[in-house]
């Protein structure tokens, strides 16, 4: 089991998590939290699923759950994805939690695209400091 970050900015995430028997987490406030960003103080970081994309051995089942609450299971024998910036929505159930994936059986992977909605701040203020803000630290 493993968790790659594959690209990560200040308004989206992506990663993949693969392996057999997995058992990860992608964490709101770690995983999520861009190089050029800070925790909102007394903000809570928001994040939404825009896709999924999966696939596996014949035996392997995903599930994704957010503060215990099932969002998906996704079946290995038949690799999809699940487009949701192609509609009206995204996956926003339990937004606030952090995203657990397990898997049963074979190997499997599955890639998430996240939307950050709330819950960071940039630190860098251009706008504000210009050519002396110092970029490791909000408000400075």
């Amino acid at each position: 089991m493993a968790k790659t970050i594959l690209k990560k900015t200040e308004s989206k995430v992506a990663v993949k998590l693969h392996g057999a028997a997995m058992g990860e987490t992608v964490s709101l406030n770690v995983d999520c939290l861009a190089s050029t960003e800070a925790l909102t103080v007394g903000g809570t970081p928001t994040v939404n699923i825009v896709s999924m994309h999966w696939a596996g051995a014949a035996d392997a089942v995903i599930t994704i759950t957010r503060n215990s609450v099932v969002i998906a299971t996704l079946n290995g024998s038949a690799p999809g994805e699940l487009i949701f910036a192609d509609t009206d929505f995204t996956e926003s159930v339990e937004n606030t939690s952090n995203i657990v994936v397990s898997s049963t059986g074979g190997p499997a992977q599955l890639w998430l695209l996240l939307r950050k909605v709330s819950g960071y701040s940039s630190k860098i203020e251009t706008a504000q400091f210009s050519v002396y803000d110092d970029t490791t630290a909000v408000g400075s």
